[in-house]
């Protein structure tokens, strides 16, 4: 299994070299870190960051979101989302988990914004 993180800053203006480094590397999944444009006064949704062949889970639908994480998953993957906020639980609201099912092995996987990201690992 493939898996590229990093922290793309500003996933909209590089949604299209994206869609092209899929093409053309065999990558199952993808962690981004501070998709949302700095600054911007339009909110970013899940509808606007799609990439054919692969399942997108963000955390764009939250409240507060700052600079937003997103998991984008080969769309041939079994994939299930771990809620990890609850509306009293602020502390996970930079933060996504996801579990992989490959065959009878499960994997989880998880991304998150500068220190939530390291908050996160070490609270699994």
């Amino acid at each position: 299994m493939k898996v590229l993180s990093t922290n793309i800053d500003s996933l909209p203006n590089k949604l299209n070299e994206l869609k092209v480094l899929l093409a053309h590397e065999d990558i199952d999944v993808v962690c981004l870190s501070e998709i949302c444009p700095k600054n911007s006064q339009n909110r970013l949704e899940d509808s606007h960051i799609q990439i054919p062949g692969y399942t997108v889970i963000s955390n764009l639908d939250r409240p507060n979101v700052r600079r937003g994480v997103a998991i984008y998953i080969k769309s041939a993957l079994k994939v299930n989302n771990i809620d990890l906020f609850t509306s009293a639980n602020y502390f996970w609201v930079e933060s996504i988990l996801v579990e992989l099912t490959v065959g009878s092995e499960k994997f989880r996987i998880g991304d998150g914004d500068a220190i939530w990201q390291h908050q996160l690992f070490f609270a699994l």
